[in-house]
């Protein structure tokens, strides 16, 4: 029973003795690198590449200091790592990007460089009891130099969003130069079919972008076709020389371009409400006396009709006062018309004046007329002209306009629209008149802007 004690107690013993030593020592095998080489057949004396690895662990519950320390001989002062050599693995973080920036001097020796790059990591707690030890990974470096040239492109991906009807067809591409040179496909074909997939039309194009050697760049190829609206299947095909280095079925839709019918209603809409408002910015004046008018009449008719025992006398005088009303109004509008298009008239004759009085100005074809002191500038919504403002610049509401604010060729708004102004943007006034002011535009034409657009008069 005494040695039963015995083996049972250094059983015990042996246990707790590892235990300890356990404790105090830990090991992460859960380390790595990807990808495990750096490996370039064909590099030119002077070339330049850049390549990404990635650090990765399983458990990331603390931090690791990170070592990277390359074993490449006559390669050393070639290569850098960004951000540092020496990294720090933060808790929580399970993957940790490393640049390689390479470059190789003019004066290499053409020949075949190997190396390889270590990257060791260990914990950070310098608190804890013992020794911590991180495997570490190694990265494989084989280079080749050389003074051919090397075409090699790699088409990582082809992309194609939906187009609308008139658009041109594109392709993006994403290109990796693998080779020593700038190169770029020599062409790309497409092929439009539709859901049954019977052949629609067959695109091609070599108007194609070069890639630098050792990078990666999205190039686009585009193709003309006419297609109606609906869905289609592609089959894209990239050739470097004869050989296709990438095909690829891909689908698309052709939609309906709303987008011009959404701008022609939009103006529609400005520009009836632009006559609405001119309608009654010219014409509120004698709206006043319509109403001074028909206002004590209306109410006597209301009244009148009002009352059940009304005699029949009485309602043919009221009927007779509502006529003689409506004769009155109607012949209030016609005079207010002939007073409108009298002043239209005028304003003419005087804008022929002012334009040969600035064809005066005008010292040759290609020159901007200036304005004279008592020019003002009006202020609209963008940027400004380079005209020199009066002591008193106009201002334009701040409307909210989709297309901006519009300068007519004459003053109506049923004229040529010639111009769309910003916010903010500065014009030179020289004439006015009731509704509308006469301005210069940058490129010395002239137009003109309605009152109703122009908030304010203050220096500029």
């Amino acid at each position: 029973m005494s040695k039963m004690n015995k083996l049972i107690a250094r059983i015990l013993t042996t246990l707790l003795i590892a235990g300890i030593f356990g404790m105090s020592q830990q090991v992460y095998v859960g380390f790595g690198v990807s990808p495990a080489e750096v490996i370039k057949d064909h590099l030119k004396p002077g070339a330049h590449f850049e390549q990404q690895l990635t650090l990765s662990r399983s458990e990331a519950d603390e931090d690791l200091k990170v070592i990277i320390e390359p074993d490449l001989e006559e390669m050393s002062s070639w290569f850098k790592f960004e951000p540092s050599q020496e990294l720090v693995f933060a808790k929580g973080i399970q993957r940790l990007p490393v640049k390689v920036v390479v470059d190789v001097p003019a004066e290499a020796e053409l020949k075949t460089y190997d190396g390889r790059i270590r990257i060791k990591a260990t914990t950070v707690d310098e608190e804890a009891s013992g020794v911590s030890i991180v495997k570490g990974a190694r990265v494989d470096v084989s280079l080749v130099t050389t003074q051919l040239d090397v075409r090699d492109l790699k088409i990582d991906q082809i992309k194609m969003a939906d187009v609308f009807r008139g658009e041109k067809i594109r392709l993006a591409l994403q290109v990796t130069n693998k080779g020593n040179i700038a190169a770029a496909p020599t062409k790309v074909s497409f092929t439009v079919l539709n859901l049954l997939q019977e052949p629609l039309q067959e695109l091609e194009t070599s108007d194609l972008a070069q890639v630098p050697p050792n990078e990666t760049l999205e190039i686009y190829a585009e193709f003309e076709a006419t297609l109606d609206k609906g869905e289609y299947f592609g089959e894209a095909e990239v050739y470097l020389g004869d050989e296709v280095i990438r095909k690829e079925r891909l689908v698309f839709r052709v939609m309906e371009d709303l987008r011009s019918k959404d701008a022609s209603i939009i103006t529609q809409q400005q520009s009836l409400v632009a006559n609405i408002k001119d309608f009654f910015e010219a014409y509120s004046r004698w709206l006043v006396y319509i109403a001074i008018i028909n206002g004590p009449i209306s109410l006597i008719a209301i009244l009148v009709m009002a009352r059940t025992k009304t005699s029949n006398k009485a309602r043919n005088a009221v009927i007779f006062l509502l006529s003689i009303s409506v004769i009155a109004s109607l012949i209030t509008l016609f005079a207010a018309a002939t007073q409108n298009r009298s002043e239209k008239i005028i304003d003419s004759t005087e804008q022929g004046v002012e334009n040969m009085e600035m064809e005066n100005l005008t010292q040759d074809d290609n020159s901007v007329a200036e304005p004279t002191d008592s020019t003002n500038s009006v202020l609209v919504k963008g940027a400004r002209s380079t005209y020199q403002a009066s002591p008193e610049p106009l201002v334009v509401r701040n409307n909210e306009k989709p297309n901006g604010y519009m300068i007519y060729a004459e003053p109506s708004t049923q004229a040529e629209v010639i111009y769309l102004a910003d916010e903010d943007e500065s014009f030179s006034v020289f004439d006015q008149n009731e509704s509308w002011y006469h301005i210069i535009l940058d490129d010395g034409s002239k137009g003109w802007l309605r009152k109703a657009d122009v908030k304010n008069a203050s220096p500029d």
